[in-house]
C-alpha cells in the first residue's frame, strides 16, 4: 500500500511538472513565425550592408491561405514586403516599434518576392512569367477595386473591412523613405483601427 501511495504521488508530480514545462501548439506556432521572420530578415545583413536585428518574439506573423479568412474577418494589420527591399526593412523596424509601444501582438505579413508574379529572361531572350500565387490573388479579392498589391504596403483592417490601405512610397531620386512621415501615417491609421 506504501508502494502504491508513493507511485500515485510521484506520478501526480511528473505530470503537473510537465504540463507546465511544455509550451502549447499554439505557443509553438508564434516562436516559429518569429524566429523564422527574424532569420529572413537578419540573414540578409550581410547583402543590404545593414545591421538589422529583431527579437525572436516578435509580433510578425506569416499570412497563409489557412488563416487569410479569420485574418480579414477581424481588426488585424498585414504588412506586404520583402526582406531585399530596403524599405521594407525599414518599415518593419518602424512596425515592430509601434507594437510594443500600442502592444500590438499581431501583425501578419505577406512576402513579397514568393507571391507577386516574377518575370524572367531565359538564354533565349524569352520573357517567362510566373503567375502570382494563389495566396496573393485572395489577398487580392479582399480588397475592392484594386487590381494589384504594392511592396512595401500595410493593410489595416477594421472587424472585417479594409479600412486603409497605404502604399508606402519613396523618393524616386534615392529609393529612401522618410521613416518619420511613415511612422506618424501608421500611429495615425492604427489609431483609428482603436477608435
Amino acid at each position: 500500500m506504501k508502494k502504491f501511495i508513493i507511485f500515485l504521488i510521484s506520478f501526480f508530480l511528473i505530470v503537473g511538472c510537465e504540463s507546465q514545462v511544455l509550451p502549447t501548439k499554439k505557443d509553438e506556432k508564434i516562436v516559429t513565425d518569429g524566429i523564422t521572420f527574424k532569420t529572413e530578415y537578419e540573414n540578409l545583413n550581410s547583402v543590404m550592408k545593414d545591421d538589422f536585428s529583431i527579437e525572436k518574439e516578435n509580433p510578425f506573423k506569416y499570412l497563409t491561405k489557412k488563416n487569410i479568412e479569420e485574418v480579414f474577418k477581424t481588426t488585424n494589420i498585414v504588412f506586404i514586403g520583402n526582406a531585399s527591399d530596403i524599405n521594407s526593412r525599414v518599415i518593419v523596424t518602424i512596425l515592430n516599434d509601434i507594437a510594443k509601444e500600442k502592444e500590438i501582438e499581431s501583425i501578419y505579413y505577406l512576402d513579397s518576392l514568393s507571391n507577386f508574379a516574377k518575370y524572367e529572361i531565359n538564354v533565349n531572350g524569352q520573357i517567362k512569367s510566373q503567375e502570382e500565387s494563389e495566396l496573393y490573388k485572395l489577398v487580392l479579392s479582399e480588397i475592392k477595386g484594386l487590381e494589384e498589391l504594392y511592396s512595401p504596403s500595410i493593410i489595416f483592417i477594421k472587424e472585417g473591412n479594409i479600412s486603409d490601405y497605404y502604399i508606402i512610397d519613396s523618393d524616386i531620386e534615392d529609393n529612401a523613405i522618410d521613416s518619420h512621415i511613415i511612422n506618424t501615417k501608421i500611429i495615425e491609421l492604427i489609431e483609428k483601427l482603436d477608435a
